[in-house]
């Protein structure tokens, strides 16, 4: 007999948006991430920046606006292609900081992660994501990051914002969000 074919369902993830980045010195998605899903993807591919020496952060919209108070959580590990690196963490900051060194600004250099945010308009919960990042850093190093963040807020997160620590602009690259399907 001849095979028979079902119709496809739907995949894992739902598109939400595209933000595109262009000549600025943060970047913030404030649309999409509202009581939908209970996870979110976010996909940052090909950020470049235009000087060298400043490692990227990022903060989060609750409740519709930033939120810049020094109640933030981070811890990573991060490797770098010389066979250095370690463990890092900030507790009672003002951001979560995504790598240890900071990103190089050659033309064919970009900084890439996927972040997961978990449970954004639970008010029961505390803020939480974990991210994994890949960049080339000032110093010709390949460096990979994989940390988790923590705002202690459980006002119903909206948004949020990348930027980078330290002056300069970044210059290129897409924000893409997904929405984790509930079943």
């Amino acid at each position: 007999a001849n095979p028979t074919w079902a119709t496809a369902g739907g995949g894992s993830w739902t598109y939400i948006s595209t933000t595109t980045i262009s000549t600025a010195t943060d970047v913030s998605v404030t649309a999409g991430i509202d009581s939908t899903y209970d996870v979110y993807k976010v996909i940052i591919s090909g950020l470049t920046v235009d000087t060298d020496d400043s490692r990227m952060n990022l903060q989060f919209y609750v409740g519709g606006s930033l939120h810049t108070a020094s109640n933030y959580y981070y811890a990573f590990s991060g490797n770098h292609s010389s066979g250095g690196g370690g463990d890092y963490g900030g507790q009672d900051v003002a951001f979560i900081l995504f790598n240890y060194d900071s990103s190089e600004s050659a033309s064919t250099a970009s900084w890439n992660s996927e972040i997961t945010i978990f449970n954004p308009s639970s008010t029961a919960f505390y803020k939480s994501i974990t991210y994994k990042t890949i960049s080339r850093g000032h110093t010709g190093y390949l460096f990979c990051t994989n940390g988790s963040g923590m705002l202690e807020s459980t006002t119903a997160l909206t948004g949020f914002k990348v930027y980078r620590e330290s002056g300069g602009n970044l210059t290129g690259g897409k924000i893409r969000l997904y929405g984790v399907n509930n079943s």
